[in-house]
This record gives structure tokens, C-alpha cells and sequence, in this order.
């Protein structure tokens, strides 16, 4: 008879105890939501101690999400990425010019005339102010500690239950 046709089930003594142990939500779940939630602690609070700060509305807006299994640092304003990446000039034409009602205000506030202010970040661009690469580096640079403390975690999880 061909191989295929053969059908069997293997019955392994001690597999739904194995499982049981092994179950994520039991073991695992809580030690890798505890590494997520310390590496968003880590991350906001580079990223706050790196932004750089005017009104301070950007710094205010840098928040930390888990939705597990991943997390996320970031802020929600329009600009943090021209903040954090900077812009490149050479404005020759108006596509690279930044709209004049969205420098108005900060224009005003600092005495400058917002279409120079327009004219200048379109031609010469804006620096780099990186906040969030540093939040990123301080969580790698932590993540292998969190991790073995996760781990250490788990494995002491599974001594209490071998116990049992």
C-alpha cells in the first residue's frame, strides 16, 4: 500500500500537561507585555528629554501605544517628522515651500515675517532634530536586559507550575 494512504495518530503521554505549562497566556503573555510596556516607558522618555522645545507642544505630544505584541513611541502632530528628519531646500519652484498658515503663528510669536520665514525654510531648508532615533537607540541598547529579565520571569513561572 502507498505511504499515503496511511493514516495514525500518535498519542504522546504528558503533551496536554506540556502545553499547559507552555500556555502564552499563562507564562509568556505577562512577561513580554512587561518588556513592551518598560521599552515605551524607555522610549517616551528619551524621546521628551531629546525634542527640542519652543511651545512645548511637540514635546507634549510624544505618547507610547502597546497593542501587543508590538509597540509604538511616535507624536501625532504633522511636523514631527520635519522635525525629527529636517527638510531639504532648494526651493526653486513653490512645491517645497511650507504653507504660510502653518508658520504664522509660531512666526508672530518670535517676531519674524512668516513668508520670509516661508521663503528661507523652502530655500535652505530645516535641520535635522532627531528624538525618536535616539528613543529607538536607548530601547535597543535596554532591550537585551528586559528581555532577560522576561525571560528569568518565565522560566520562574515554569518552575512554580512544574511544581504543581
Amino acid at each position: 500500500m502507498p505511504a499515503a494512504g496511511m493514516k495514525f495518530a500518535l498519542d504522546v503521554k504528558g503533551m496536554a500537561a506540556l502545553i499547559k505549562k507552555l500556555d502564552p497566556d499563562n507564562l509568556m503573555n505577562p512577561a513580554i507585555a512587561k518588556v513592551l510596556d518598560e521599552a515605551v516607558e524607555i522610549g517616551v522618555s528619551v524621546a521628551k528629554s531629546k525634542v527640542p522645545v519652543d511651545t512645548g507642544k511637540l514635546q507634549e505630544s510624544i505618547q507610547g501605544k502597546v497593542k501587543y505584541p508590538a509597540a509604538i513611541v511616535f507624536s501625532p502632530l504633522d511636523y514631527a517628522s520635519h522635525v525629527e528628519y529636517g527638510t531639504r531646500g532648494g526651493a526653486p519652484t513653490g512645491r517645497r515651500y511650507p504653507p504660510i498658515n502653518k508658520l504664522r503663528a509660531w512666526a508672530s510669536s518670535h517676531g519674524v515675517n512668516p513668508w520670509y520665514l516661508m521663503y528661507k525654510i523652502g530655500r535652505d531648508g530645516t535641520k535635522a532634530q532627531p528624538f525618536i532615533k535616539p528613543a529607538s537607540d536607548a530601547i535597543n541598547a535596554q532591550l537585551p536586559l528586559l528581555v532577560r529579565d522576561a525571560s528569568k520571569a518565565i522560566a520562574k513561572g515554569w518552575k512554580k507550575k512544574k511544581k504543581r
